[in-house]
Order: structure tokens, then C-alpha cells, then sequence
């Protein structure tokens, strides 16, 4: 998405993957991480102010991740807000799909529980969303979120008022033409502002060969630099009792 953005509409987008970083330090010994640990909540801000600066500061954040991260980006939610209180702030991916609102729950991800700081989320597919959210987050930020809502440029995806804010749900699709999208470019994921080069860490950890360490499926050979790709984009159904669905389903 950030690779289309920036190819294809001129959109200053970056990155930053707090997934990448394994400290060995004496913190990570006495936990007994043997890869060493995350980063924690002061350098997380450290490295989120440092990226800003040089990257320039963000119209709109977007979380991403799988359910599993639901601390992580509570914590961040509150983070961005206190240091980017105009930027638009979105979760999507996992996370987002699993919690999306329902009959049962319509808050979904915007509950007092969850992340009440975000200001939108999108499920399914976001290929094609991200540009609207992109031009909205432009719009809120040039006109104000009340111009912008009387304005109707917003819509359709204009969720409501909770807790006297305007919120955004935003539904993706599955792309007509995947082949119409740019390869992801990543040299985006070359190395962070302090010059930790993050695709050398990637590389560098085994995809295949050893069950032990491998993070996906095991094979009766080892390789020393490795990288996944995304060969397909899902399952087009959305049968209740399974999960795939939740991205590109066809409703």
C-alpha cells in the first residue's frame, strides 16, 4: 500500500516496524529471551519522535496487525494522539477485522475497552481504501473535521459520533487487478532512523529448514537469507463459522 501511495499518487508514506527489533540486552537475559526482547514504551516514542522528524509529521497513522497486538496499539493509540493530536488515526488488519462492529457490538474497536483514541478503522481489503483514507485525512486536515463533515466528502464512510467525536469505518474490497499495483519496494524497510537495518534482520531469520526456529513451515533444507511473499489474497466467501473471510470476502 505504502509502495502504491508513493508511486502512484505522491504520497509521502513510511514506515515503521515495531516488530523488527530484538534487544539483547541484560533485560532480555534476565527475562530469558533468548532472541532478545521488544523495544519498550520510552524508546517506542523515542523512535516514533525521531522518525517524524525526519520523515515529517504524519496527516494520517495507520496501525496495523493481528488481534494479538491489541496492548501494543492501545499504548500506541495514546501515543500518537499526544504527540499528533491532528493526525488521522486508523487501525486496520487483523485487529480490526476480528473487531469490527456488529449488531451485537457497534462500538467494535471504538469501545472504551479497546482503542477508543482511534479516529477510524478498516477491515477487509485496503488496497483501494488507503486512498480514501489518505485524501479524508488531507481534507480533515486542511478544512477541519467540521468543514469536512458538512462538506459530505467524507461519506459513505462516515460511521457516526462516539463520545462526542466523529468516527470513520472504512470497508475495503478485493483489488479487480492485482496486477495493477506496484511490487512492494522494500527498501522502505531498509533500515530506521537510527540506521538499524531492518530488512537485513528479516532476511536474516529463517523462514524454512529447522522447526525449532523457523517461522512458518518446517523443509528438509536450511537457507541463510530467506524472505516470504503473499502468493494469494484469501478465501472470496464468508461462511460464519470461519475466519478467512474476514479479508476480500464477497457479501
Amino acid at each position: 500500500m505504502a509502495t502504491n501511495l508513493i508511486r502512484n499518487y505522491g504520497v509521502n508514506a513510511s514506515i515503521i516496524d515495531l516488530n523488527a527489533y530484538r534487544v539483547p540486552d541484560e533485560e532480555a537475559e534476565r527475562r530469558g529471551l533468548e532472541n532478545g526482547r521488544h523495544i519498550n514504551d520510552a524508546e517506542t516514542r523515542q523512535l516514533i519522535e525521531k522518525h517524524c522528524q525526519v520523515h515529517g509529521e504524519p496527516h494520517v497513522v495507520a496501525l496495523s496487525g493481528m488481534i494479538t497486538t491489541l496492548g501494543w496499539q492501545q499504548k500506541l493509540a495514546k501515543m500518537v494522539k499526544e504527540m499528533f493530536p491532528d493526525a488521522l488515526l486508523v487501525s486496520g488488519g487483523g485487529l480490526a477485522n476480528e473487531l469490527k462492529p456488529t449488531p451485537l457490538n457497534p462500538l467494535g474497536l471504538f469501545d472504551p475497552l479497546f482503542i477508543p483514541e482511534i479516529d477510524a478503522l478498516a477491515h477487509s481489503e485496503g488496497d483501494d481504501v488507503i486512498l480514501k483514507i489518505t485524501r479524508d485525512a488531507k481534507v480533515i486536515r486542511e478544512r477541519g473535521w467540521r468543514s469536512a463533515l458538512q462538506s459530505g466528502e467524507l461519506e459513505p464512510y462516515l460511521y457516526g459520533e462516539i463520545d462526542g467525536r466523529p468516527r470513520l469505518r472504512y470497508s475495503g474490497s478485493r483489488p479487480r487487478n492485482l496486477d495493477a499495483y506496484p511490487w512492494a519496494d522494500l527498501s522502505l524497510l531498509k533500515e530506521d532512523v537510527n540506521g538499524y537495518r531492518i530488512l537485513d534482520h528479516y532476511l536474516k531469520t529463517p523462514d524454512w529448514g529447522d522447526p525449532k526456529t523457523a517461522n512458518s513451515s518446517a523443509a528438509p533444507f536450511t537457507m541463510k537469507l530467506s524472505a516470504t511473499s503473499v502468493s494469494t489474497r484469501g478465501c472470496k466467501y464468508f461462511c460464519e463459522y470461519c475466519l478467512r473471510g474476514m479479508n476480500g470476502e464477497t457479501l
